[in-house]
């Protein structure tokens, strides 16, 4: 998880956009952004995932019951 966060940020700071600008700040302002909003994206892709696997769980639970 944390590898992929770290990859996102790489290639975020390495994409056409960032480079034109020149203002340092408004980078790194950007990054703080993306950053976050990285980070939210994986944590609601975690918890889907969490939930999906508690679905299945309890769909093998009811089949090992039956």
């Amino acid at each position: 998880m944390i590898i992929e966060i770290k990859v996102l940020y790489m290639s975020n700071f390495h994409s056409p956009i960032n480079r034109n600008l020149k203002s340092i700040s408004v980078i790194s302002t950007l990054h703080k952004y993306l950053l976050i909003i990285t980070l939210t994206v994986t944590i609601v892709n975690l918890s889907t995932c969490f939930n999906n696997c508690q679905i299945f769980g309890l769909e093998l639970r009811n089949l090992i019951k039956k």
